[in-house]
């Protein structure tokens, strides 16, 4: 068994990989041009961030699992691994802990103006009028997508004296009784604040556009700390202008590659960041201390797990 690992990851999997007999190769600096050269000598891949696409895969002759460094699963073409009969499996679990706390310190930061304050106070300001904040307390919580993420933010919720609501499209679990679930309908009337937790598919591209935004019954705050292809940036900004949206929280952006960004991305980029009622982040909500580490022992055992399945 040998695998190929592109992209960082933290050195516990290499240790989990010795104590198995597992031969690796740690490449985190190669393109994937460089990779696909030699990834027919493999049956293993971890990647994280580099797109693992259909001629990608075609070259991987012998390939027979993929984990990725991280939740979602948008950078890999995942039809071709089905038919390649590739397993394809993530460290969803691994970071959950880090993107619930991450959410929750985001619209704490933003409702309390810590960011403005802070900045403020730096260039020897003492505003206190303008930095008069909201409590969560009272507010309607709606959470989009309650896998892992959403029920570890829906947990950080509990004691906050707020409602909690949350909707998915398929079934899920309720681990909290102070949580209840809701349609999207039921989300538009009654939300104050929305909370993104869907991996990107080719199904919610855009999901959240202008007239998605237009039909809550009240302004509203939106977090999103999923994808940044999953919000229209141009009815973002639009819902801010109008006050329709009185926040934002974004982890994630439409095109994260700052150095690449079109004329209009960087026209977009500009205005979110000198808007005090916008917080941004770099696409670290799920990328604390402890979920370096936890990702790559996820990803082990879910390697072991799916290989003794496959034997038996």
């Amino acid at each position: 068994m040998k695998f190929i690992i592109i992209d960082k990851v933290h050195p516990i999997l290499f240790d989990l990989f010795e104590k198995e007999s597992i031969i690796y190769d740690y490449l985190p600096d190669f393109s994937i041009d460089q990779a696909k050269d030699i990834i027919a000598e493999y049956d293993g891949l971890i990647v994280r961030n580099k797109i693992v696409d259909e001629g990608f895969l075609k070259c991987a002759k012998k390939l027979k699992y993929i984990g990725r460094a991280g939740a979602g699963l948008d950078n890999i073409d995942l039809v071709q691994a089905q038919k390649q009969h590739i397993a394809v499996f993530n460290a969803a679990e691994a970071n959950k802990d880090s993107v619930g706390e991450h959410t929750l310190g985001m619209i704490l930061c933003l409702f309390n103006k810590i960011n403005t304050s802070h900045q403020k106070i730096k260039n020897r300001i003492w505003d206190r009028e303008g930095g008069r904040g909201l409590e969560i307390a009272g507010k309607t919580i709606a959470i989009i997508g309650y896998g892992n993420m959403g029920t570890a933010f829906a947990k950080r919720l509990q004691g906050f004296d707020c409602k909690v609501i949350y909707y998915d499209i398929a079934t899920k679990d309720n681990p909290f009784d102070f949580v209840e679930e809701a349609t999207l309908e039921q989300v538009f009337e009654i939300a104050d604040v929305v909370s993104l937790h869907i991996p990107l598919d080719q199904h919610n591209k855009n999901w959240v556009d202008a007239a998605f935004i237009n039909r809550f019954k009240k302004d509203i705050y939106l977090i999103n700390v999923a994808r940044g292809e999953v919000v229209e940036t141009k009815a973002l900004i639009d819902g801010l202008k109008s006050g329709k949206i009185a926040g934002a929280c974004l982890d994630v952006l439409e095109n994260e590659n700052l150095g690449k960004m079109t004329d209009l991305q960087k026209n977009n980029f500009e205005f979110l960041t000198i808007q005090d009622n916008v917080i941004l982040t770099p696409h670290v909500a799920g990328w604390s201390v402890e979920s370096y580490q936890k990702i790559s022992e996820v990803l082990f055992y879910k390697f072991k797990n799916v290989a003794k399945n496959q034997s038996n």
